[in-house]
């Protein structure tokens, strides 16, 4: 399991500007997409605005997902279109239905606490920002970049 921080972390509060939306290409990994989930909710980002793309998982995820976050957005594929198209439908979703940012997120990983916040107020910090990478560790053992 990844753990994802940012270098700055305050509260969780966004601006009213940034509409951040999370996608989160998966296959089979429902216990994982679980905590990745709960870590985005927890950091500001309602299930409303968050999408999944399962890629194809052996039992569709939406059955157990729904249940706990009947909000959330599900894009069902057939078959396993490896990471690029899901992360991309999941993006054009994401677009057409408001976001203003979207988070690429993968299935295995959580965010520290404020993680989203810090990462909207750099991207409120002026027009020539477009693209903001995290600091991603190990869980296990922070100290691995």
């Amino acid at each position: 399991m990844q753990n994802i921080m940012c270098f700055e972390q305050n509260d969780n509060v966004m601006a009213a500007e940034t509409n951040i939306y999370a996608v989160i290409p998966t296959r089979n990994r429902l216990d994982m997409v679980t905590k990745a989930i709960a870590s985005l909710i927890s950091n500001g980002i309602p299930p409303e605005k968050v999408t999944i793309v399962d890629n194809a998982s052996d039992i569709p995820l939406s059955a157990h997902l729904l249940p706990l976050w009947p909000e959330l957005n599900i894009i069902r594929n057939y078959s396993n279109c490896g990471f690029a198209k899901p992360a991309n439908q999941g993006i054009n979703w994401s677009l057409q239905n408001g976001a203003t940012h979207v988070l690429i997120f993968n299935d295995d990983a959580v965010l520290s606490s404020g993680v989203v916040a810090a990462v909207a107020r750099h991207f409120e910090s002026g027009p020539n920002v477009g693209i903001i990478g995290c600091k991603i560790v190990y869980a296990s053992n922070p100290e691995i970049i």
